[in-house]
């Protein structure tokens, strides 16, 4: 297997899920307010908060926010439409970041993903990380030796 291929957890075929829902209009309001027009993406104690339409400094772009299940849709197709404990407001950036980084089952991230969807140079850059943190060190004509530190 290569760095670039995808590894499939099973062969099986998963249940389709529900059709999408969204939130009541009133439900969605109230998220808006609760989250002062922001994102809500809580990552390492700290809030994106980024505002509807401003700018996104990374990604850049206008910010849209757009309501999220905090329970996933494949997980649990039947959130409650009313419940706004049920859902958050997520801007666009956080809203693939949830679906294709993040183990919502296991609540951590998703480093084969985040690897994988990386450039050759930062994979480089992680793979020497991962080298170093195991005490070994890649030598110029290729070949991998146990650090002698």
């Amino acid at each position: 297997m290569r760095v670039e291929e995808y590894l499939m957890p099973s062969a099986d075929k998963r249940q389709l899920a529900a059709k999408r829902i969204l939130p009541a209009k009133t439900t969605w309001q109230f998220i808006l307010k609760r989250a002062d027009n922001g994102c809500e993406w809580r990552e390492d104690g700290q809030n994106c908060l980024l505002q509807e339409n401003s700018i996104d400094p990374v990604g850049g772009g206008r910010v849209k926010l757009t309501p999220d299940h905090k329970q996933p849709h494949s997980i649990d197709p039947n959130a409650d439409l009313r419940d706004p404990e049920q859902w958050q407001a997520l801007c666009g950036r956080h809203q693939i970041i949830k679906k294709n980084y993040w183990n919502t089952m296991t609540g951590k991230l998703n480093v084969y993903a985040i690897i994988q969807s990386s450039t050759r140079e930062e994979k480089l850059i992680a793979f020497k990380f991962l080298l170093d943190y195991f005490g070994y060190i890649l030598q110029e004509d290729g070949q991998i030796e146990r650090s002698t530190n």
